[in-house]
């Protein structure tokens, strides 16, 4: 049993594009803002690493535990995928206010709380500009989801 108190949230933001979506894919100007519903993620002490979300969870045992299953812990197993991290013995349970599809960058402010929150868990933390551009590289690299810079960076 752990009985280590520590425990650590971090939260990211949807974001709306206003003027010029999508062309900041393509080289253009865009003008966007961040929305009032967020993506949560806590990380507490725990035997190993356990996945939660949704009221389901996922043991990861090992490095091929991260491979995608087309499953609610794709994003996550991308974001740990992508560290290359030493074990982890926490529980990392994440959540989002933002509706699924809806464009605006719920799975990218997912993928940022996650990065933000397993990093400054691990002692790293990283200014905004790292935050955007790692996260953007997940998801464009491990979950080859093609998605402008706005939704990184706001």
């Amino acid at each position: 049993m752990i009985s280590d108190r520590r425990r650590l949230v971090c939260s990211a933001p949807g974001r709306a594009g206003i003027i010029g979506n999508p062309t900041d894919m393509y080289g253009g100007a865009v003008l966007s803002c961040s929305v009032d519903m967020r993506a949560r993620v806590t990380v507490t002490p725990q035997a190993g690493l356990v996945l939660e979300t949704g009221g389901h969870e996922f043991r990861v045992g090992e490095r091929r535990d991260l491979h995608p299953r087309g499953d609610r812990f794709d994003v996550a197993r991308a974001v740990l995928d992508y560290l290359h991290l030493p074990p982890l013995s926490c529980r990392i349970t994440y959540e989002s206010e933002i509706p699924l599809r809806s464009g605006m960058a719920g799975s990218t402010a997912l993928v940022v709380a996650l990065l933000q929150s397993i990093l400054a868990w691990q002692g790293e933390h990283l200014n905004r500009y790292a935050l955007a551009e790692r996260a953007r590289y997940v998801e464009l690299n491990y979950l080859k989801v093609v998605c402008g810079y706005q939704d990184a960076y706001m």
